[in-house]
Formats: structure tokens, sequence, C-alpha cells
């Protein structure tokens, strides 16, 4: 029995199966040395697939070396090397395995989305090619521009027209021009070129940057001044966002679902607090807002939203200082501490949730200290993974699912629907998720049961998920039988609990509890067939490519770069001109941190084996 695989203590007078806790299978495809333990014999034995197993690794361990080495996410691999924190070898290692993923033919060429600029600098001449070679391949993606900036899509019933679309490749435009990997001229060359409207408008959306970098000539813009308003106080925010708050909820949101309208709501309110934070920010850098004034800003004087914008106000602007000067930075925290310590005690989640971002992201920055942030009961989870690292700290959570899994043993009828394993995933799991975040769970549905059986089972998963986290929501992985296989069936009439056959992000990345003998049959019958490349097609696209996707969209932008980083890290790099917005510059897409973080990511748990069946 391998270490992903814990049995459970059982009463002595129960006799029941063996239950198990299984690791995500993307943690577990990284361990070739226990394939045999983890993977039926035909696959353990398959070269090819340790030859793949252990290049993963080897390039996993090469970026975590170069990585621990660089003493901040802004700081480029030359500059790593001239101060003696990385050795040329280390470098280049890494180099040879990131080229191997870019090289013409691979299926992870999407991976120089998200590659750190900083690794640019400087790059080999070969590693620029290979790079450039696999960017104009990128050139003919179209993306849903939603999913690289807040993750704003629409629900899928709802969608008359298509979701707008970028070329994000295209994007990447002025950091290229900046390390010399492209021209000016050759940009424009390009944009002149192309027939596809989607790349050309793409292009377009750059060329304010470049003008704001001096590589085009024309008005720069510039910085506009702020304007100096009248006085800040506690009384002229909280007027302001009893406004704003007024406005958004006698607005008229059309057609839409109630959900999609609550989350319209809440987003609206959630950037009008970030406009009166930043308020705040501009009078607390001016030296205009003392400790005094700043106590104002505390319940019960002020309303919850006026202290979530007190308390951002204050991190924005401790961050800003800390760009130019540490010393004042944390000058700065000092006048206010007492002041957001204080605050720890409210019992409002979006207050509580607003101090934890500051305490991490100061933490970040060394001005909030380990002490602090375990006074506080703070704990920075592992974000870059491995996610089963986050599980001991929902044990409440896994003992519940436990329990679900032990009663579905137990009755007879609902275990006819489904096998007696349950997936834990989402937010929660991936170490970004807040303590009130509800906790996702799928199931796997047997292949003999008649669909038109669902809503049957559905009564019976919804009294078993009762749990106040989970409230009835079950993602269901429908199985049929096929050649010996199990494969999850795909229906024409679109279901929201239903999952699909290219939610490989919730197959593999959700973290396993169940009856010992039947996860075994679910990862050799249903797991391993996502191995084997049958060159088949769904939406008319590679279908191999659709499961990587999915992949990538889940452990890399839902919701880490829309929400999840920015939590705990401080900012560094990004993209900060004038025009940056034409670009989506304000995302965490652009930030240095996040760029590393993405790209460990995408080597830990964006791969699926490639074998083929006549081998």
């Amino acid at each position: 029995m391998t270490q992903d695989e814990i049995p459970h203590a059982e009463h002595p007078e129960e006799k029941r199966r063996e239950v198990i806790s299984v690791f995500p299978a993307s943690e577990l495809l990284l361990d070739s040395e226990h394939a045999q333990e983890i993977w039926p014999q035909e696959i353990a034995q398959n070269k090819e697939f340790l030859r793949q197993l252990e290049a993963r690794q080897e390039l996993v361990r090469r970026l975590d070396v170069v990585l621990s080495c660089l003493l901040r996410p802004d700081m480029s691999l030359e500059q790593a090397v001239a101060s003696g924190d990385l050795t040329q070898a280390q470098v280049a290692d890494l180099y040879a395995s990131l080229n191997t993923l870019l090289e013409d033919g691979s299926e992870y060429q999407r991976v120089l989305l998200y590659l750190p600029f900083e690794f640019l600098s400087g790059a080999p001449e070969f590693f620029k090619q290979t790079y450039l070679s696999a960017w104009e391949k990128l050139l003919s993606t179209h993306d849903v521009r939603a999913n690289f900036v807040d993750g704003d899509v629409m629900e899928v019933e709802k969608r008359e027209t298509d979701l707008p679309r970028v070329v994000k490749a295209a994007h990447l435009i002025p950091k290229l021009v900046e390390v010399g990997f492209l021209t000016v001229e050759e940009v424009l060359r390009r944009m002149d070129e192309t027939d596809d409207d989607v790349l050309r408008n793409s292009i377009v959306d750059t060329l304010p940057v470049l003008r704001d970098m001096g590589f085009l000539e024309g008005d720069r813009g510039g910085v506009k001044e702020t304007p100096e308003g009248s006085e800040v106080t506690r009384i002229s925010i909280e007027s302001q966002l009893d406004s704003d708050f007024r406005r958004i909820d006698s607005a008229d949101y059309g057609d839409i679902t109630k959900k999609r309208e609550a989350w319209l709501k809440q987003d609206k309110k959630r950037k009008a607090i970030e406009s009166a934070s930043e308020t705040i920010q501009r009078v607390l850098e001016a030296g205009i807002l003392d400790c005094e004034t700043g106590r104002t800003f505390v319940f019960p004087e002020a309303s919850a939203q006026v202290s979530q914008a007190f308390v951002e106000g204050v991190r924005k602007a401790v961050e800003a200082k800390a760009r130019e000067d540490q010393a004042q930075a944390q000058g700065l925290y000092a006048t206010h501490r007492e002041t957001l310590e204080s605050l720890w005690q409210s019992r409002d989640s979006q207050v509580r949730e607003a101090l934890a971002k500051t305490f991490y992201r100061l933490h970040g920055l060394g001005i909030v200290s380990d002490t602090e942030l375990q006074a506080q009961g703070l704990v920075i989870p592992a974000l870059a993974g491995p996610f089963s690292e986050n599980l001991k700290h929902l044990q409440p959570e896994v003992a519940e699912v436990r329990r679900i899994v032990e009663a579905v043993e137990r009755d007879s009828q609902l275990s006819k629907f489904m096998y007696p394993v349950v997936l834990l995933y989402g937010s929660r799991l991936k170490g970004y998720g807040s303590e009130n975040s509800d906790i996702d769970v799928a199931v796997f549905v047997r292949p003999d049961v008649d669909s038109k059986q669902k809503e049957v089972m559905r009564a019976l998963l919804a009294q078993h998920f009762s749990h106040e986290k989970i409230g009835g929501e079950v993602a269901e992985f429908w199985t049929k039988e096929e050649g010996g296989e199990l494969r999850v069936r795909d229906f024409e009439e679109y279901d929201p609990k239903i999952a699909e056959r290219i939610w490989t992000y919730v197959l593999f990345g959700a973290a396993w509890e169940g009856d010992a003998k039947a996860v075994a049959e679910l990862r050799t019958k249903l797991l391993v067939p996502y191995f084997y490349d049958d060159k088949k097609t769904l939406y008319n696209r590679d279908v191999r490519a659709l499961y990587l996707e999915e992949l990538e969209r889940d452990t890399l932008q839902y919701r880490l770069m829309h929400k999840g980083y920015e939590k705990f890290y401080p900012s560094y790099g990004g993209m900060n001109t004038p025009h940056a917005d034409s670009i989506d510059g304000k995302s965490m897409f652009w930030d240095s941190g996040y760029r590393q973080m993405a790209t460990k990511l995408y080597a830990s748990r964006v791969f699926l084996p490639k074998l083929d069946r006549s081998e």
C-alpha cells in the first residue's frame, strides 16, 4: 500500500470494506517510483509511460531548484546567476526541460502563456527560437478573454452568442519586444498581413502599451493627476458607499438567473469598496489620515463595508510605500496596526477576509512577522501544490465525506446507483477558498443506471449530501462500459449537475475517498483510458487538447488568477503602463509571482501521459 492510500479505522463490530483516502491522480503521476503500486501492471511496466513520468518529474525538480534560489519573483535568471544565487548549469538544465515543452509537436506549448518574463531576458538562442515557434502556433488560438481577467462568463444556458475572444499570445507582444524576442516592425507587419480579425484586434490592443513603453512613436497619454477632492472621513466614505449600494440593488439586470444577478451585484459592490479603498489609500500615502481618524473607520461607528474599505486602503498604501521605502511602509503599518488587529474580532466575513489578505500580503513583504500571522491563526496554504498538503486543513470536511461514503455502502438503494467513491475538489482543496466556502464533491454513477432514474437518485443524494458546506450540490459522472473500459457519458441536453468527460480537472485534480476496490476499478477502467491517444475529436477539437486545457483552466485560471493568488501574496512586476487596461493589465496574469506559481502548477498538474494502444 502506498502513502497515498491510507485506510481508516473501522469499528470491529461493523463489517465494512476498506475505505481509503487517495491523493489527486495528478500527484500520483509525479511518482514513478511507486508506479507499480499505483497503476495497473500493463501501465506501470510500460516504458514510455515511465519515461514521460520521469521527464515531467525532472522538469518539476529543475523548476523548483531555480525558483527556490530567486530572492524575489521579479528577479531575472541573469541577475540570479550574476549574484551567485544560481549556477549556469542549473539555468541550462531548466531551459533544456522547458524547451522540450515548447518544441514542435508538444501538447504543452500553452505553458508559454505563463512563463515568467524574467526567464526570457538573456535566454539562449535555441530556447528563443523554440519559444517563438511555439508562440507563432498559439497566435491561431482564440481564448475566452474573461478567463484571463475575472472569470465572468455567463451560465451556459443563458448564452445567446459566443463569449468575447482574444489571442492571448498576442497580448504578450509588449513584453516580448522589451526582452528583444520581437521587433515593432515584425509586430506591425503581422497585424497588417493577418486575415484573422481576433488576432488583428488583439495586436491592436498592444499598440497603446508599446507607445507607453517608448517602442512606438505617438502620444503616450501620461498618468492623469488625481484631482484633490473634499476631505476624506468615515462619514464621506459611508455616504458614498451607501449611495453606490442603493444604485446597485435597484438596477435592472434583465433576463438572467437569480444566481448570476446575485453574483453581479456582489461584484459591483466589491468594485465600489475597491474604489473607496483607493480614496483612503491616497490620503494615507499623503499622511493626512492619522491613527485617531483611522479608528473611526472601525465598527461600531462604521459599517462593515466602510471597515473593509479602510483595511484595503491601509494594505494598498503600505504596499505602495514598500516599493519605495521599506522603513516608511513599516511605519505606516505600525500606525494602524492596533486598529487592524481590533477589527480581527469582527463577525463580518468580508471584513475578516480583507484583514486576512492584508496580513498575508504584508507578511510576504516582511512587514508582518511569522509570529503575528500565527497569532491570528493564519496559515499560508500550498497554492503551488501539492494540493494534498491542504487536506490537513480540511479534516472536518474529509471526515464528513468519509461518513457519506460509508453511508452509501449501507444504503442498498443508493449503492445501486453510484460507486462508493466521492471526489473532493475545488477552492478549499486548492488552498485559497475561505473557511466559509462550500466544498465541491462529485460521484460516479454506475454504467447500468438508466438516465430516467436520475431524479430518484438525486433525491437520495440530497439526503446523504445535506451537509451545510455541500447543500446537496453533487456533480455526477455518468459512466458507460466500452470495450472492457469505463467512459464518462456525455448527454446532448445540458444539465448543470452532470459532469462531462472533459472534466479532467475533477477526475485528476480531486482527492478521492472511497472503497478500495471501487477506487482501483475506477482508476484502471476510467482514468487509464485518458492516457491513450485515440485521435478522437469533440466540438471539432482534438479531445486530448481539451483535456489538457481543462486542467490548465481550472488550475491556473479559475480562481487562482482571479482572486486566489492575490489574497496571499504581494504584487511584483506586472503591467503598469498608463494604457495597460487595453491588454487587461490589472489581471494577476501579468504579476511576476503569479507567473512563477502558474508555471510550477502547469509543470506539476497539466500533464496526461500519451500512449499508443498498439505498443
